[in-house]
């Protein structure tokens, strides 16, 4: 947007909002908060917002206006993205993505001078959860004795994935996703004009950026390609494939990279949620896909349908925490969904 993000520009999440409004109208914001929840649902959007507000010229103030004002010169620099008093890192790399200690460093360099514009500094790091351990440990020695004007927003989708001595010093703030009304609201406001923003709103998970995801880069053709994937392996084209083909289709998909891989295993756990509830008579959220899926359900039962949900959560799991490579990933699992008794 080409102005300052404001409280009213953020869906859902009322009770949090208003909780932080609280504090910001009180002037009691912690130096150290952990936004937390699943990914694309608004978290950093309310970042944005929280952090204009504590570095508004009318946050210290008493005539009781609301902030950010957007009018103020520490707003006006803000939204043109030259304000010395901010700083926001995320994680940098070309496949496996991370925040290294150097990052960490610079703006722990950085929060130890003196405001420039505003009366405090805010640093946002929006990825706590792929900090590596030294940027961790780092981190925490400013969190442990923070500087009285800086105030740092922590962003993750886990907070397991975050050290416990960090979550120790950080007042952590709980997001979920939007509901299926929420997200069409959200759609439906955009000036963009989205294609089935019903059919978005409800395949989405309730987050905002993995709609934009499915709208924008060929995010609908790929669900299609995760269902037919699966029909392959479970023999709807008349035969399961044999060991040479399950590699073909590894060597395939481990060419993605991560962020790319844990889409169509989104998509493997959603039709593996579908079958599930067209077992029990409940219409699919794909429904668009509802000959495929009422073909594809005949090929399991339900404790097959049980198992293939933990398979494809730690296949997803692993491609996360460990050192798998993401060929390796794909075949274990379509190897797992081939052969569950």
């Amino acid at each position: 947007m080409n102005r300052l993000p404001d409280w009213p520009d953020v869906v859902g999440h009322k009770d949090k909002v208003n909780r932080l409004k609280r504090m910001v109208e009180a002037r009691r914001v912690p130096h150290g908060l952990l936004f937390y929840g699943p990914w694309g649902i608004g978290k950093r959007l309310v970042a944005d917002v929280l952090a204009a507000s504590l570095l508004c010229e009318k946050f210290d103030s008493d005539d009781g206006k609301t902030v950010p004002c957007g009018v103020c010169p520490a707003c006006r620099s803000l939204r043109e993205q030259t304000h010395p008093d901010f700083k926001a890192v995320v994680p940098q790399g070309e496949k496996l993505k991370s925040i290294k200690i150097e990052m960490i460093r610079e703006i722990i360099g950085q929060a130890q001078l003196a405001p420039a514009l505003s009366r405090r500094r805010v640093v946002i790091i929006d990825g706590a959860d792929f900090m590596n351990e030294a940027a961790a440990n780092s981190l925490l020695k400013t969190l442990e004795e923070p500087a009285s004007e800086t105030v740092f927003i922590l962003i993750a989708q886990r907070q397991a994935a975050v050290l416990p001595t960090i979550l120790s010093r950080v007042t952590p703030v709980s997001f979920s996703p939007l509901s299926e009304e929420e997200l069409l609201s959200l759609l439906l406001r955009s000036p963009e004009r989205y294609p089935s923003p019903q059919l978005l709103a409800c395949i989405a998970d309730g987050s905002a950026g993995r709609a934009l995801e499915l709208a924008a880069n060929g995010g609908l053709e790929r669900r299609a390609e995760a269902l037919k994937l699966i029909r392959d392996i479970r023999g709807c084209n008349g035969k399961k494939p044999d060991i040479p083909e399950i590699f073909a289709f590894g060597e395939r998909l481990g060419k993605l990279d991560r962020r790319e891989l844990i889409d169509y295993y989104h998509y493997f756990r959603q039709i593996i949620e579908d079958l599930r509830r067209l077992g029990t008579g409940v219409p699919p959220r794909y429904r668009d896909l509802a000959a495929d899926l009422q073909e594809l359900s005949a090929t399991f039962t339900p404790v097959q349908l049980m198992k293939g949900s933990d398979a494809v959560k730690e296949a997803c799991r692993r491609l996360l925490t460990s050192n798998m490579t993401a060929r390796l990933s794909v075949e274990a699992l379509l190897l797992e969904l081939r052969d569950i008794d």
